[in-house]
């Protein structure tokens, strides 16, 4: 794991125990009360291992070859199916029509847990999803599922209700390799995947590649930074540069690249600087990605400037950068600046109606994380909401987040002033989600 930055408290693993104990706690008690079933503390215990916010993935050799044996430790070869497995089946409703809700904010949620994919319905109604899988999302307009083998993780497009599955990135063979944060192109004719390969402990490579679905035809686009690579057309791709001072436009028909934007730019650093007072220019780039697609899409630039205890060179270990900052631009304008306090982490989430969520925080500590609502017609953010430490996402109206912290789902009302862009702002405590998975996505 990552180094900490010096200035995190110690302490803040004590307060983080019981905070979330005492949630989970509360969670049981419920579930009690409304004589439902409740998940398992312990499994919410073993979830801690869970995804991080992707910022600053590559690190040093040694980490790599300790994730690597965890992915070994955890991923359990499963083969493909020897015939496409039918639509996922429905089941019925475990409450009455007339019941409370299993959860605020309508449409559905699909869940992960412990190898299986189910669409969960407010009125309790589930479809399973055919086969064995560890985790998906909603991708150009179907579900892009993994699941992990002994290899790293294999990459399956499927439809929504799980119909039509087909393997499109196996694992790769050897051990030095391992394929990463899979992107479909907006059409769903092209697969963006970063590729790390162990050289030593002290030796990782980091590439781009692209694999053409239609023909299988697989393409080397070059060195990029492991960090998850976004599209915005349908043959071209947004990537940071290997040392992080640059953001890269890759044809992924032709391979050529272009510079797109510079940590140097000086609007970018204006604008840094003037979210971040004393932080100096930033020294850092990356991207959180378009909202929506097309060359007018507003696009989230995160900006961090140097710790002034790392040399230069070690980035992207965490302990390299600090006081990150979210510039959304419209072109290359600044429409909109984010700077939220965060003891180490930052980033943007896209929602609905020209909302965001922001997320800071610093490792394994949920008691260090918070979400912020905002607008892209202010940097006015909400108040923070505690929590979100595995990840945050809106509801399809916008006026609901949930929160997922281990195997616990927390649903709090969008706050103001962000929910004054959608239909109607709501107003209810905060609910848990009393049945086991972690929230892969929430549609309608």
């Amino acid at each position: 794991m990552p180094g900490r930055p010096r200035d995190l408290s110690t302490q803040t693993g004590v307060s983080t125990v019981s905070d979330l104990e005492e949630r989970l706690r509360d969670a049981i008690t419920a579930s009690v009360e409304g004589a439902k079933p409740s998940f398992d503390v312990i499994d919410a215990v073993r979830r801690r291992h869970r995804r991080r916010l992707v910022r600053v993935t590559a690190v040093s050799g040694a980490a790599v070859m300790a994730v690597v044996a965890a992915l070994v430790f955890l991923g359990v070869p499963h083969g493909g199916p020897a015939h496409p497995p039918p639509a996922g089946r429905a089941t019925k409703p475990s409450v009455s029509k007339s019941a409370t809700p299993l959860f605020p904010g309508g449409g559905r949620l699909l869940l992960a847990d412990a190898g299986s994919l189910r669409w969960l319905y407010p009125d309790g109604r589930t479809v399973q999803i055919p086969g064995y899988f560890d985790g998906a999302k909603i991708s150009a307009g179907e579900l892009l599922a993994w699941k992990y083998t002994s290899h790293g993780p294999g990459y399956y497009t499927m439809k929504l209700n799980g119909s039509q599955q087909r393997l499109v990135l196996p694992a790769p063979r050897g051990k030095q390799f391992d394929d990463t944060q899979a992107q479909l192109s907006p059409d769903g004719s092209r697969l963006a995947y970063i590729r790390q390969q162990v050289l030593s402990q002290v030796n990782v490579t980091f590439t781009l590649w692209v694999l053409d679905l239609a023909t299988g035809q697989r393409a080397d686009l070059g060195p990029v930074l492991a960090s998850s690579p976004v599209w915005r057309d349908d043959t071209t791709i947004l990537v940071p540069s290997a040392d992080a001072r640059a953001l890269l436009l890759v044809n992924a028909v032709t391979g050529t690249r272009s510079s797109y934007l510079a940590v140097t730019d000086p609007v970018l650093v204006s604008a840094y600087e003037h979210a971040r007072p004393g932080a100096g220019p930033p020294a850092y780039i990356n991207s959180d990605g378009w909202r929506g697609s097309g060359t007018s899409s507003p696009l989230a630039v995160w900006l961090a400037a140097v710790t002034r205890t790392t040399p230069r060179g070690t980035f992207p270990q965490v302990t390299a950068f600090t006081r990150p900052a979210e510039i959304v631009l419209a072109g290359t304008t600044p429409l909109v600046t984010y700077a939220p306090p965060t003891p180490q982490q930052l980033s943007l989430i896209w929602g609905p109606h020209g909302l965001v969520l922001l997320q800071t925080g610093a490792g394994d500590g949920p008691a260090s994380w918070n979400t912020y609502a905002a607008t892209l017609q202010s940097d006015r953010l909400s108040r923070p909401q505690p929590f979100g430490m595995d990840g945050a996402t809106f509801n399809p109206a916008g006026n609901v987040i949930a929160l997922q912290d281990s195997g616990l789902v927390t649903f709090v009302p969008t706050p103001r002033p962000a929910c004054g862009r959608t239909a109607q702002c709501l107003a209810f405590q905060p609910a848990n989600l009393l049945q086991p998975g972690t929230v892969q996505a929430w549609t309608r």
